[in-house]
């Protein structure tokens, strides 16, 4: 008699719920510190590129602007959902930045289904989605609208990689159709400039899944590399796009007798250092630093790759070709701004994406030796639960900090100053003039919300 079926079955409903869904209670989990720090939150206020956006809208027209590129960006999704957001909103910051957070649960709850069609068990799963989900180290993913660009590609990235996952689960010796994943990668290329990488990062990963898989199992080799050449397909389309529209500092390297040694250096930075250097509270930038948490981050992956099941294996391939990918995309779009910004907070989004599966893997392999069950489980339980308050403890200094630099006071002095300066009063954009940033204000009813 199977006793075991039986209790499950006769489990109440709201804990059946609990365990179909958890990694979407999860994904709630992550609105905490809006909801209890909403009073610093509401301080927050538009910043610098912002009042830039909003200059080129009134310049442009809405739909020009749409069509123009962002930088390195040829992003007309990311324009057209934050210019939405703009309108809709009515100069109501405050409900822009729950419009982000809200968009944050989605990619919690999207990552927490991704890792569970690919087999990873509950402590990976909840490890990785606490500290994804509330890591003070996204207060600039989440503290500034503009960033949207980064948390909307990333929704499109980690929804292709679900339904990849799910259909490979379900329907392993029928291939996997990469119709519906291209367009959401093509979608996230079209979003952010790191969204570009991704279709040839899956069709490496489903390669590399596919040699790992038993032989009982396997899709046809022609299906996978069907599957392969639709993804790398994206990659190759939104490249070209980016090389020939859009503005940055790929247009430029050919100068100066062509030196690529700075984007190198900054790629290199950028990756050796995030996420830990931000979530471990490590002092101080250089090469030692560097080297000694790539060192760390690169035994997580071995380790981490070594234990993978083939499914485990397509995820976490995915995850490392894109950081590798991400990080060369910034050292060609950032090395200018210096070594310092390659820990800034907007990089943190994806990276801790990216390695947290990882380092969870790694974590489970540890609590797995031990013998007794209970044990081992209350461990795991507490494992998460010290992982979340470590993630999210910095969350009040961090929210202070950021409503008073870039909180609504400054320009409520402004504004109230009878005769204020021509320029250097905005946040962010010192260059704008102080009559132009009225007008912007007035227009978008920004006014209405000081």
């Amino acid at each position: 008699m199977n006793t075991h079926g039986k209790a499950f079955r006769d489990r109440p409903d709201w804990i059946e719920f609990s365990a179909r869904h958890y990694h979407w209670l999860l994904a709630f989990l992550a609105l905490a510190p809006l909801v209890v720090f909403w009073p610093k939150v509401s301080q927050i206020f538009w910043f610098g590129d912002e009042w830039d956006q909003l200059d080129l809208i009134l310049t442009r027209g809405f739909w020009g602007w749409v069509a123009s590129p962002f930088g390195e960006n040829v992003a007309p999704l990311a324009k057209l959902t934050w210019g939405g957001l703009v309108m809709g909103a009515g100069g109501n910051y405050s409900l822009m930045l729950a419009c982000v957070w809200a968009l944050h649960v989605v990619n919690v709850g999207l990552l927490g289904a991704w890792m569970r069609a690919a087999k990873f068990r509950w402590f990976s799963v909840s490890l990785t989605l606490v500290v994804f989900g509330l890591a003070s180290v996204h207060i600039e993913s989440l503290g500034w609208s503009i960033v949207l660009i980064i948390v909307q590609a990333t929704t499109f990235i980690l929804a292709a990689g679900f339904w990849l996952e799910k259909r490979f689960d379900q329907h392993p010796s029928r291939g996997v159709p990469a119709v519906m994943p291209a367009l959401l990668l093509l979608a996230a290329a079209f979003t952010s400039v790191r969204g570009v990488p991704t279709g040839a990062a899956f069709a490496a990963s489903a390669m590399a899944g596919f040699i790992a898989s038993d032989f009982g199992s396997r899709p046809s080799w022609r299906s996978v590399a069907v599957s392969g050449a639709i993804l790398l397909t994206t990659t190759l389309f939104s490249g070209a796009m980016v090389a020939r529209f859009a503005t940055g500092n790929h247009q430029n390297m050919g100068g100066a007798g062509g030196n690529y040694w700075p984007a190198v250096e900054y790629a290199f930075y950028y990756w050796t250092l995030n996420p830990f250097h931000r979530l471990l509270d490590v002092a101080g930038i250089g090469y030692r630093t560097a080297v000694l948490l790539g060192s760390l981050k690169i035994f997580i992956i071995a380790i981490g790759l070594r234990r993978a099941n083939p499914g485990q294996l397509r995820l976490l391939v995915s995850l490392l070709l894109f950081e590798f990918a991400s990080a060369a995309l910034l050292g060609l779009g950032r090395f200018h701004t210096g070594i310092g910004t390659t820990i800034s907070s907007r990089y943190q989004y994806l990276s801790v994406i990216c390695t947290f599966p990882f380092a969870a893997l790694v974590l489970e392999s540890m609590i797995d030796r031990i013998r007794t069950n209970r044990l081992r489980a209350g461990l795991a339980v507490v494992a998460v639960a010290v992982a979340a308050v470590l993630a999210v403890r910095r969350w009040p200094a961090e929210l202070s900090h950021w409503a008073s630099w870039r909180g609504k006071a400054h320009i409520q002095a402004m504004m109230s100053d009878p005769s204020p300066p021509p320029t250097g009063a905005i946040p962010g954009i010192p260059s704008m003039p102080t009559d132009r940033a009225v007008e912007i204000m007035a227009h978008f009813d920004i006014d209405k919300h000081l």
